[in-house]
């Protein structure tokens, strides 16, 4: 077969197209057209104006006189409260000092009173109770270093010094010698009561109180003052045993 002649096209079935001037992606139009159509680069946002905050949200830091003033206050507050600390437990150390003589006065006699409630009678002679101004024993159910409940021979003795000083000395059958109290005043002494509330110097007052405990027993000063004071709670006197008699 013979080869077939080229075709041609009409010319009116083309359009020309128009020719794009380097660097642009459209064709080129008139001044008048490019105005209204392009934005001008005045009117393009660049970067500067993209990531500058608004007036009403300024993202700038602390500057170092923001700073300083920050660390004054910071400083000034914690020297206000280093202070109060420091004057809170000054005024607690006074009060704890203040308190600590009568919170031990008040112990010392609860030891005395909690010893003579518990003071039984007895038949037994080496168990009876004999007081005199300056000392006293006796059996008691409350005894401060065994268990309650068990019958223990106590003794509280004055001891008096050469200086004017006394002491009050708790002992404990079992070798419990402990001074419960050392005092400026001189002559203090222990007294005991009847049943009609007398006081004495000294006990059994009578063979009828011979076996019997008294009422009551102080702690009193040369002038009279009472220091301690505690009552018997138990029978004045003993109760029948069998045991008393084996």
């Amino acid at each position: 077969m013979g080869e077939s002649p080229p075709r041609s096209f009409p010319s009116s079935s083309f359009s020309v197209l128009p020719v794009l001037s380097p660097g642009k992606g459209r064709p080129e139009r008139g001044a008048e057209e490019s105005s209204h159509d392009l934005p001008s680069m005045a009117k393009q946002p660049t970067c500067g104006n993209i990531l500058r905050p608004s007036p009403g949200n300024d993202g700038r830091g602390l500057t170092l006189l923001e700073l300083l003033v920050v660390m004054v206050l910071a400083s000034l507050l914690g020297t206000l409260v280093i202070q109060g600390m420091g004057f809170f437990l000054g005024r607690y150390a006074a009060a704890a000092r203040s308190l600590r003589p009568s919170s031990l006065a008040l112990l010392q006699h609860h030891w005395f009173v909690s010893t003579v409630r518990g003071m039984v009678p007895s038949f037994r002679d080496g168990r009876r109770f004999r007081g005199e101004d300056t000392s006293f024993e006796g059996v008691t159910l409350r005894p401060l270093a065994r268990q309650s409940g068990r019958p223990v021979p106590v003794q509280w003795v004055i001891g008096r010094s050469d200086d004017g000083s006394s002491t009050v000395t708790y002992v404990e059958q079992g070798g419990l010698e402990w001074t419960v109290l050392t005092s400026t005043e001189s002559g203090l002494s222990f007294q005991y009561a009847d049943s009609t509330g007398r006081w004495h110097d000294r006990w059994p007052l009578n063979e009828r109180l011979e076996r019997g405990i008294p009422g009551m027993v102080r702690l009193v000063s040369e002038t009279g003052r009472t220091l301690w004071l505690a009552r018997t709670d138990l029978f004045p006197q003993p109760v029948q045993n069998f045991r008393d008699f084996r």
